[in-house]
């Protein structure tokens, strides 16, 4: 179906549109590349780590609500702690998935565009024999 619509296309169109696609392929695997090189280096340093600290915090506060944060962690019950930790790993799970998710969908448009580039190359080269 791909290839229907393109061979009606003029040849000088199909290239620009093939050099369209290769610079979108190269600048989205650029830009998947920072956003993993930075997720990773924020989830594995300190900001992960603080992040999830804040969330436990959130948690508590809220399982107890009329006590201060510092006061919360030693007046939790072992059910209560359990609650609080069901919930975080719920929410970090959730997260996760959210993230692989994100990460599929960025590479799929990417192997679609690069699906397009080889289609493309390969009617040009088709036309110029």
């Amino acid at each position: 179906m791909i290839r229907k619509r393109y061979k009606e296309i003029g040849i000088a169109k199909l290239q620009d549109i093939l050099i369209s696609y290769k610079s979108q392929v190269q600048h989205s695997q650029l830009l998947f590349t920072g956003i993993m090189l930075a997720m990773f280096i924020a989830l594995l340093g300190g900001l992960g780590q603080a992040i999830i600290n804040w969330l436990r915090q959130l948690l508590i506060v809220n399982t107890l609500p009329k006590v201060q944060p510092a006061e919360a962690l030693n007046m939790l019950t072992t059910d209560e702690m359990k609650n609080v930790l069901l919930i975080e790993g719920l929410i970090i799970i959730a997260f996760i998935f959210i993230l692989i998710l994100g990460i599929v969908f960025f590479i799929d448009k990417i192997k679609t565009k690069q699906m397009k580039v080889l289609i493309l190359e390969d009617i040009l080269k088709k036309n110029a024999k």
